[in-house]
């Protein structure tokens, strides 16, 4: 008897399912170096959106600390055009060496900073706005004993815009 042997069907791969699973892996790995490039842009966004909120804090709380050492009088705690030496608008953010309140007309000429990574980074990409509203007081007019104080800080990134933060308080006339 003669046996008959039926021949292996053993097939590898053949080079058009190569070339498929080829560029089915490069367009996969190209959507994953974009998604990663996209992830440290939005890390540096938010980086400088936590800094400008602090930077927000920080102007709020100098109007507080002035009003409550009575460094200045609650007619001083106002914009420029309404008598006060809040300085109007958005303005670059400078260091206050005279006073140590943000925003105001005794800002020096050098620019805020902060220290990142053991590194001073001036904050040329930010300003910041303090800006004074009055009340309404409950019988009509405005109340002359409170105000509300909004600091906005803006950011411009390349790529990711201008971006705003905005704290709002009140301050008032008594301590």
């Amino acid at each position: 008897m003669m046996s008959t042997r039926q021949p292996n069907s053993e097939r590898g791969f053949s080079l058009i399912e190569m070339m498929i699973a080829t560029v089915v892996t490069a367009i996969g790995l190209l959507a994953m170096i974009g998604l990663f490039a996209k992830s440290v842009a939005v890390m540096q966004y938010a980086q400088e959106g936590i800094v400008a909120k602090q930077k927000a804090r920080e102007a709020l709380e100098g109007v507080y600390a002035a009003r409550d050492d009575s460094s200045l009088s609650f007619t001083q705690i106002d914009n420029f055009a309404n008598g006060g030496i809040f300085k109007d608008g958005f303005q670059k953010m400078m260091v206050n060496t005279t006073t140590g309140i943000s925003g105001t007309t005794s800002d020096s000429t050098t620019p805020d900073s902060i220290v990142l990574d053991g590194k001073n980074v001036p904050l040329s990409n930010y300003q910041r706005q303090i800006l004074f509203s009055p009340m309404p007081a409950a019988g009509g007019g405005n109340d002359p004993n409170i105000k509300q104080v909004a600091v906005t800080v803006r950011v411009f990134s390349p790529g990711g815009g201008t971006r705003d933060y905005t704290v709002t308080g009140y301050v008032s006339k008594f301590r």
